[in-house]
């Protein structure tokens, strides 16, 4: 790599990433060579005493791991116009039978190439994710696949990254090595014996299934009863053998049972025995979360294209709700996540809503699509009354947010390490400059899937006062849009909007002495992927101004061709949201 600008200079350093069980490094090595124009320069090639060794914390949200990385770090040698260089090489005895090739980086690419050799007997198959311009020839005992002169992978506001990837699925003879899926069904039932077994329930934990489920007659109540159990079970990821599938494998349900911890697949696998013991059918569902990237390809058939595991639990064919998937040789699934303590039973997450999954469930196993729950699921109604004076302005605030809102608003208010009063306040902020809360009260009530704030607030100078005979404000007073949300450079990736259901009513009373002079026109428009309302009312009697505003987002990905439209809808929304009203002394 060529280093062209000073913030790049951090980016001279070489990394080797391996599985310690199942990968050995067998050599780094670096090189930088210093800019063109220092003549007499040397250039500086790095030895064994300037590598480093570490383990790769985090990785894949593991406190205990066996990825590790090597590196030469040469960001203190590096310069503007540098070239760095560096090459790897390490033995691979693991079970993995795909490879990745990603051809498009964060950094602008010259040039990029991947070639194949395989043993006698062995062959492959290839898939290209994403559009891109890709050359493919085959030299000697060599396939090569090659990209040249591709833009660096920029990330946009609301993007979704489109990775220009190479997957190689390799097949060897003789069971070799894992076996390579022809079908979502061959992977599904290749998966199922990883969960399916030792499910055997110890006479504690059957106590404890009885104790939690006692007095419940209703199904659908019994599964809550144990999917909240689930939840509660301590996340905590331990990630072992890697390089010969222990990412994929999940640890017996009384094992996380009795040590009150365990991952995504721990905790779904422990749940799945639980409501067994209940006579309650549910299975593994194991999905993509990942709100930057694109939904599984159904062509390619790869686990690689999944990191999360979730739940499908079989509800009665007379049972409707939209957290509901049919599936052939199945039936109805209701589908749960008992890693997301935040998210409610019935509730889905976002990113995971409207994607693909693929459910484990022996024979009938295969790739299925997540419900998108309906806008009303994640309602916010909002009411404000407030009292507008020459001085400022006080009111009190009353909010209700129902599913992935309420999961939002939980994970503020009971995260240890966040304040969610000096949230509210720099939210209120946002609209109403210099803004002091008060009072507040938020309490949580899970069982219907709500979380409600209340607040009282007081902001001092709000509005232009013009010499106590006018004044001027702005009477959307809260979540106001002032700027478009997608960002001002040249728009390049489709938008991946959020869902948004807001219904906002406004009760102002005005300063005595005063009238209304000027009040803004009601707005409405409506496009494809949303709605805007927004109505002015003054009752002269009462002196008050009531306003009304309500907003609905579909969460659809937007085509760069309709993003016009969707400019043109956000900027008639940021003026609106930033009507005025002027009120002149009687």
């Amino acid at each position: 790599m060529r280093i062209r600008k000073e913030r790049g200079v951090g980016q001279a350093v070489a990394n080797l990433y391996y599985v310690e069980d199942t990968e050995k490094p067998v050599s780094i090595k670096a090189w930088t060579l210093p800019p063109e124009r220092r003549k007499g320069a040397k250039v500086i090639a790095y030895r064994q005493r300037d590598v480093g060794d570490a383990v790769v914390m985090g990785a894949g949200g593991s406190v205990i791991t066996t990825h590790r990385r090597r590196f030469i770090d040469a960001s203190g040698d590096a310069m503007v116009g540098s070239v760095f260089g560096y090459e790897t090489v390490v033995r691979d005895r693991g079970s993995a039978s795909e490879l990745v090739w990603r051809f498009q980086t964060e950094y602008p690419v010259l040039r990029s190439r991947v070639s194949l050799s395989l043993p006698e007997g062995w062959s492959y198959r290839a898939h290209v994710m994403s559009d891109g311009k890709l050359s493919h020839g085959d030299e000697g005992s060599f396939s090569s696949w090659e990209a040249r002169d591709l833009p660096s992978v920029e990330r946009q506001p609301y993007g979704r990254v489109k990775q220009f990837e190479l997957g190689l699925a390799l097949a060897a003879p003789n069971g070799e090595r894992e076996f390579l899926p022809e079908s979502w069904e061959d992977l599904a039932r290749y998966f199922w014996p990883y969960f399916s077994s030792d499910r055997e329930l110890t006479p504690e934990m059957s106590s404890r299934v009885s104790e939690l489920t006692a007095g419940l007659t209703d199904p659908l109540e019994r599964a809550r009863a144990l999917a909240e159990f689930a939840q509660s079970i301590n996340y905590l990821s331990i990630a072992l053998d890697l390089g010969s599938g222990g990412g994929y494998r999940p640890r017996a349900p009384v094992e996380v049972f009795q040590s009150n911890y365990g991952d995504c697949k721990d905790k779904t696998n422990l749940l799945v025995a639980l409501l067994g013991a209940k006579g309650v059918e549910a299975y593994p569902l194991i999905v993509n979360w990942d709100s930057e990237a694109s939904d599984v390809d159904a062509d390619w058939v790869s686990p690689m294209q999944f990191n999360h595991c979730i739940v499908a639990i079989k509800v009665p064919d007379a049972y409707e709700s939209p957290n509901i998937v049919q599936k052939e040789g199945v039936g109805k699934l209701f589908i749960f996540d008992p890693t997301d303590v935040h998210t409610t039973f019935g509730d889905i997450a976002t990113d995971l809503q409207g994607t693909k999954g693929l459910l484990l469930a022996g024979d009938a196993g295969g790739l299925i699509s997540i419900p998108r729950l309906p806008l009303e699921n994640c309602e916010v109604r909002r009411t404000v009354s407030a009292h507008l004076g020459l001085a400022g302005v006080q009111g009190k605030l009353k909010e209700v947010s129902k599913g992935q809102n309420a999961a939002f608003e939980r994970r503020f208010a009971f995260t240890n390490d966040r304040n969610y009063t000096e949230r509210v306040l720099r939210w209120l902020g946002g609209s109403i400059h210099s803004a002091q809360v008060l009072e507040m009260e938020s309490n949580d009530y899970r069982e219907r899937d709500a979380f409600s704030l209340e607040a009282t607030f007081y902001a001092k100078g709000y509005g232009k006062n013009i010499r106590d005979r006018t004044l001027m404000f702005k009477p959307v007073l809260i979540d106001r849009m002032e700027v478009l949300p997608f960002g001002k450079d040249v728009r390049k990736q489709e938008v991946h909007l959020k869902p948004q259901c807001l219904v906002e009513s406004y009760e102002l009373s005005l300063p005595e002495g005063f009238e209304v002079s000027e009040m803004p026109e009601n707005r409405s428009f409506e496009e494809l992927f949303g709605s805007y309302e927004l109505n002015f009312e003054y009752d002269a009697e009462l002196d008050l101004l009531r306003v009304n505003r309500s907003i609905r987002i579909e969460p659809l990905l937007v085509p760069l061709e309709h993003y016009p439209a969707l400019e043109r809808f956000y900027k008639r929304r940021i003026n609106a949201d930033s009507s005025t009203v002027v009120l002149e002394a009687l």
